[in-house]
C-alpha cells in the first residue's frame, strides 16, 4: 500500500499501472476518500467479454444513461466523469487477464482507450490513475506499483 500512497502524496504521475501485489480494497477506498479522490472497483473476476466490460464500467463509474454500449461512449464517459466531481479518480480492475484472455482483440482496445483518455487527463489538474491488478507477463510494458 505504500507505493499507493505516492498516488495520494502527488509523487506518482497520473497514469495506467500494473499492480503486482495484493490491494486491500477496502483501505484503498478509504484512503480515496481521505483525500477526495472517487474511487472505482472492477472484479474482473466477473468480465469476460466486452458485454460484461462495458457492464461492470458503466455501473462502477455510474454511467449516465446516454452511455450506448460501445467504446466510442466508453471511452466519451471515462474522459468526462463530470456527473462525479472530485479531486482525482482512481480505477482499480483486479484480474483482467479473464478479459484479456477471452477476447485479446476487445482487450487491446481497452487498453489502447485507457492509454488515450489518461493522456486527456494529463492536460487537467485532476489526476486519473487506472490500476490493473495482475500477475500476467503479458502487460510487462506497464511500470509496477
Amino acid at each position: 500500500m505504500d507505493k499507493l500512497l505516492a498516488i495520494f502524496k502527488g509523487e506518482l504521475s497520473p497514469g495506467l499501472y500494473k499492480v503486482t501485489t495484493e490491494v486491500n480494497i477496502d483501505e484503498l477506498s478509504s484512503l480515496c476518500k481521505e483525500y477526495g479522490f472517487q474511487f472505482f472497483y472492477i472484479n474482473g473476476n466477473d468480465v469476460a467479454t466486452k458485454a460484461e466490460f462495458f457492464q461492470a464500467s458503466a455501473q462502477t463509474m455510474n454511467f449516465p444513461d446516454y452511455f450506448g454500449n460501445n467504446w466510442d461512449a466508453f471511452s466519451d464517459c471515462i474522459d468526462d466523469l463530470s456527473w462525479l466531481s472530485a479531486d482525482g479518480y482512481i480505477l482499480l480492475y483486479t484480474q483482467p487477464d479473464n478479459f484479456a484472455n477471452n477476447d485479446p482483440s476487445e482487450w487491446s482496445i481497452a487498453l489502447d482507450i485507457f492509454q488515450e483518455v489518461l493522456e486527456s487527463w494529463r492536460e487537467t489538474d485532476t489526476p486519473m490513475y487506472v490500476l490493473l491488478r495482475t500477475d500476467s507477463l503479458a502487460l510487462d510494458t506497464l511500470e509496477v506499483l
